[in-house]
């Protein structure tokens, strides 16, 4: 039963620092509250879950600019997050979390600022036919976290400098280019700003949930914050492990791309890494350690796939990508 709905905004830039935030949002969660979080990265590309860094991101470009990358717990695909973009997150315990209630909390928002939008596709929020908004989702010990972007005024020219863009994927949007897709909201209200648009968020909370936000305050100097922050910005969380690998299996999906990358030796896999930005991550995470050691054949690589662990939302992928391993030549 939801009792109160709370609110917390973060006053740094630091991605680390921001995702740190929203995972001990996610751990110290009331089960009778909901949490609006509102935050901002600066010159930053954030990679999904299990995301390639090195082929989404243009880290030489990245790094020219001042910038950094940062890797989230959900899935999905890249995004560009600079001060002309504002984050959200809703974080609730699995009975209070409603995505349709928290997306009717964005068109709210931006409805008061005079902006009609519509959800689409996997994850996207468009306004006038361009994407303002993507969401993505991650789940943990019974409690959930919707977060997602809202561009304001992003930086379009850095944005398409700094990731390495999927033009299969551009072309199944039925457009050219990075720039033909998105579109910052000041292009329709030049005098909207991050404040107003915080604002209008705020009110939408209490209009939707029809109750007063409390603001929640943070512990000075807790130390699972620190944790955290170290875990988010280490080397083997942004990057993984790189492998020479001697045979590659991929292919786009309606759900998203699909790319599996075998290190083969004496007709036994030795090693694997599957990269995706599915939405849905655990039946891609579970994967790869499912594959170490199996022969090198159709059935035995489908059987592996078998063993893994999904989620309802996860059987169609499993569907799918079983009937196309069974089929590709190996």
């Amino acid at each position: 039963m939801l009792k109160r709905i709370s609110y917390i905004e973060s006053s740094v830039y630091n991605p680390y620092k921001n995702l740190a935030l929203e995972y001990y949002l996610l751990r110290h969660c009331d089960e009778t509250e909901i949490i609006l979080y509102l935050w901002q990265n600066d010159k930053t590309v954030v990679i999904g879950r299990n995301q390639n860094a090195w082929q989404e991101c243009c880290l030489q470009s990245l790094e020219a600019a001042g910038g950094c990358l940062a890797r989230r717990l959900s899935g999905g695909g890249a995004v560009y997050h600079d001060l002309g973009n504002l984050n959200y997150s809703f974080i609730a315990a699995k009975g209070n979390y409603d995505v349709q209630k928290q997306l009717n909390i964005i068109y709210a928002a931006l409805d008061s600022l005079g902006l009609s939008v519509e959800f689409s596709g996997r994850n996207d929020i468009l306004c006038n036919g361009r994407k303002i908004s993507g969401t993505a989702f991650f789940e943990y010990n019974g409690f959930c976290c919707q977060h997602g972007t809202l561009l304001l005024n992003v930086d379009v020219e850095k944005l398409t400098a700094c990731l390495n863009v999927d033009l299969v994927k551009l072309e199944s949007n039925g457009v050219a280019s990075v720039q033909a897709r998105v579109m910052n909201l000041q292009e329709l209200q030049p005098d909207l700003t991050i404040c107003r648009l915080k604002s209008a968020l705020r009110s939408a909370f209490e209009q939707v949930y029809d109750m007063q936000m409390q603001l929640i305050c943070l512990p000075e100097d807790e130390p699972e914050l620190a944790e955290r922050e170290e875990f988010f910005s280490s080397w083997q969380w942004r990057f993984g492990r790189k492998i020479r690998f001697q045979q590659e299996l991929s292919r786009r999906f309606s759900w998203g791309n699909f790319c599996l990358r075998l290190q083969i030796k004496s007709g036994r896999i030795r090693n694997a890494m599957v990269y995706s930005d599915a939405l849905y991550t655990g039946l891609i995470s579970g994967f790869a350690q499912k594959l170490y050691g199996v022969c090198y054949t159709n059935d035995d690589i489908c059987n592996a796939l078998r063993q893994c662990a999904a989620l309802k939302e996860e059987l169609v992928m499993r569907d799918e990508l079983l009937c196309w391993l069974q089929g590709v030549e190996i």
